[in-house]
């Protein structure tokens, strides 16, 4: 016999509290409420925004830099041994010079003569010695090239004076017409000027 309590459920059918139905669960879960939706990311692809410095101009400022550090300690150096050493340079003074076999062609306008130079050489530094490897001296009249010769390599010390002797000798040397008189009328004048470098 059926009971007539009206606030017994009926068999056989789920109870359904303030009337809400959810869905039912997935197959072979245990779990009897749906799993929420996994989190995500508010921006997925944010690190591939990120942006990398440029090696190249990174290298290219560093290698800047270091030259302008090297460069700067190099003219230091060069500023201090300057102020230590105070190099000056040598001095060169003709002391004598004669000539001998002169002879001058007017019609050629050609030089023939031997010179004989004495030149002193003064090292005014107090802490350096001075090496000379090649010194070249030539004899001009006017600014034709009479002869010219090479000294012997020599080495010269502190506050020292050196002498050498020097040679040169020209056979018809052409002077050229540069002059009023055809080249050769100073020449053949009696006193003549010429220049003797070195």
């Amino acid at each position: 016999m059926a009971s007539s309590d009206p606030y017994r459920p009926a068999t056989g059918y789920p109870f359904v509290p303030n009337g809400m139905h959810y869905p039912p669960p997935p197959a072979g879960s245990a779990y009897p409420y749906r799993a929420p939706p996994p989190h995500q990311p508010t921006n997925p692809y944010s690190y591939n925004n990120q942006t990398y410095p440029n090696q190249r101009a990174i290298f290219l400022r560093r290698l800047i830099v270091a030259l302008l550090i090297f460069t700067g300690i190099f003219f230091i150096i060069l500023f201090i041994f300057w102020l230590v050493i105070r190099p000056h340079f040598p001095e060169f003074r003709v002391t004598s010079l004669s000539i001998s076999n002169f002879n001058v062609s007017s019609s050629s306008s050609a030089v023939t003569g031997t010179w004989k130079a004495r030149f002193q050489v003064s090292n005014p530094n107090k802490k350096m010695k001075i090496s000379y490897d090649e010194i070249k001296t030539s004899i001009f009249y006017k600014s034709e090239l009479l002869s010219q010769t090479m000294v012997p390599p020599f080495k010269q010390g502190k506050r020292n004076v050196s002498n050498f002797d020097v040679e040169y000798g020209a056979t018809s040397s052409y002077i050229g017409g540069r002059d009023g008189n055809g080249g050769s009328g100073n020449l053949t004048g009696g006193a003549t000027r010429c220049s003797v470098y070195a």
